[in-house]
Order: structure tokens, then sequence, then C-alpha cells
């Protein structure tokens, strides 16, 4: 083999993969631009799909549940309008806290400040709707700290506060 005829044939090797990272280098900015306006997302087995499980995670929470504190809500309904993750985020840190206190009250010590969503499940402490409202809002809040190219909607994302500090207030003891 000549010199010439070895170029030839690492030009035929790596063609195709300088091929596809030019095209994602070209289409990177427009790809980017569409990626917020996702409701849905699937990559392999995960599939988002955020406010169908929002939906179906409020349905499981009785109606005549205490409303939460207006001062509160407003501020994270705010936090949404100019972060929607950051506001999931935030809601979801009320609802551990306040889970964590539940579970201290209880005598309930879970391994890790990670693990209280199972403690308290095991322990039925909970009615079945608080556990089953406790595991969605930590299964969505999941998705949007950890999915980077996922972004909810203002709108999610403002029914998610609302319903994590409906949760937060069924936790907290009684005054």
């Amino acid at each position: 083999m000549n010199w010439l005829a070895f170029i030839a044939e690492i030009i035929k090797a790596i063609a195709w993969p300088i091929t596809v990272v030019v095209v994602l280098v070209i289409l990177r900015d427009p790809v980017s631009r569409l990626l917020p306006l996702l409701t849905k997302l699937k990559y392999k087995d995960l599939e988002l799909d955020f406010e169908k499980r929002l939906q179906e995670a409020a349905t499981e929470v009785p109606p005549q549940l205490p409303r939460a504190s207006s001062a509160a809500e407003d501020k994270l309904v705010q936090l949404a309008a100019d972060s929607p993750r950051a506001a999931i985020l935030e809601a979801w840190l009320r609802v551990e806290r306040a889970a964590l206190e539940f579970a201290e009250s209880r005598g309930i010590k879970p391994g890790r400040d990670s693990q209280i969503v199972t403690a308290l499940a095991r322990s039925n402490v909970l009615d079945a709707w608080q556990v089953a409202v406790l595991k969605d809002l930590r299964s969505l809040r999941n998705s949007a700290a950890h999915v980077s190219s996922f972004e909810p909607s203002t709108d999610s994302a403002a029914q998610y506060v609302r319903l994590a500090l409906e949760l937060e207030q069924t936790l907290k003891p009684a005054p």
C-alpha cells in the first residue's frame, strides 16, 4: 500500500463522522430554539410528557384540601414565570422539607433525604393519594432537574407549584 492509498482509506473512514459533526454544528442553533417548545420528549426508553403526568397527579388530590398561603404561592408562581425549572425545584424543596418534618414527627428515620418518599410510603402514615402525589411530584421534579433539554412551560410550572403547595399543607401539623 502506497501513501496515496493510505490517505484515501483514512478519508473514507472519517468522511461520515465529519459530515455528522458538521451537520450538528450547522443545525445547533435552530434545534436549540425548538427544544423549549417541547411538551413531550422521548429518548430511548425515557419518555417525558410533563403536562400529562402533572394532570394525572392533580386528579389524585381530593378537592377539599386546605389552600397554601397566598404569599408562598404568589412568590413561586412569579418564579415560574421567570424560570419554570427553578420554580419546580423550589416547590419540591418545600414539599421535601415538609415530608422530612412529618416523618420526624412520626419517628420515621429515612437513611438519606432522598429516601423520604419511600420511607413514608412504607410506613403507612400517609393516605394513598398523598403517597401517589408525592411520588408523582418527585418524578416530575426529577424530569425537570435532570433532562437539560427539557423546559416545562410557565403554566405547567405554576400548576406544579400549586399542587406541591397543596401537598405541603397536608404534611404540616394542624395548628
